[in-house]
């Protein structure tokens, strides 16, 4: 006697697609940039529905383009930033953010250089004080090794 087939049973799914809110891909800084060298870095949106927004800043301050620091929308998708001639000031945190109408996703990464010794000066204003206070660091690295603290006043 032959057996009859089962039945086979059928499903179907159906998936609805939700727009979603950006991500970033992570990026980074050559770790081998010099001052007075170029550097440049990408912001790419590989999540979420465009159209994007992007923003840069550093150190929390949004970046206005000027002649030697300036952001260029590759593609929809894509932000670059580009410093020309990396300069002591430029060091810090660069931070992406790009937002849509689903909302919002921020990236930071940190500019370094490398070089024999850096020296960096920070003021702090008081409102509540009688004049500011200045703090001097003077770091140095030797080969191989991570930057070590040699003056603190």
């Amino acid at each position: 006697m032959l057996a009859s087939p089962r039945p086979m049973r059928i499903q179907r799914s159906v998936s609805r697609f939700q727009p979603s809110t950006p991500e970033i891909q992570p990026f980074v800084f050559s770790r081998n940039i010099a001052l007075g060298q170029r550097a440049s870095v990408a912001c790419v949106a590989v999540g979420g529905l465009a159209p994007f927004r992007f923003e840069w800043s550093h150190n929390d301050r949004p970046i206005i383009n000027t002649a030697t620091r300036h952001v260029v929308e590759v593609t929809a998708s894509i932000s670059a930033l580009t410093l020309e001639r990396v300069a002591a000031e430029d060091l810090g945190n660069y931070t992406c953010t790009v937002t849509n109408a689903h909302g919002r996703d921020s990236y930071s990464a940190a500019l370094v250089v490398e070089g024999d010794s850096v020296v960096s000066c920070t003021a702090f204003l008081c409102n509540d004080c009688e004049g500011f206070h200045l703090q001097v660091r003077r770091e140095q690295r030797r080969a191989h090794e991570r930057w070590q603290n040699v003056l603190d006043a």
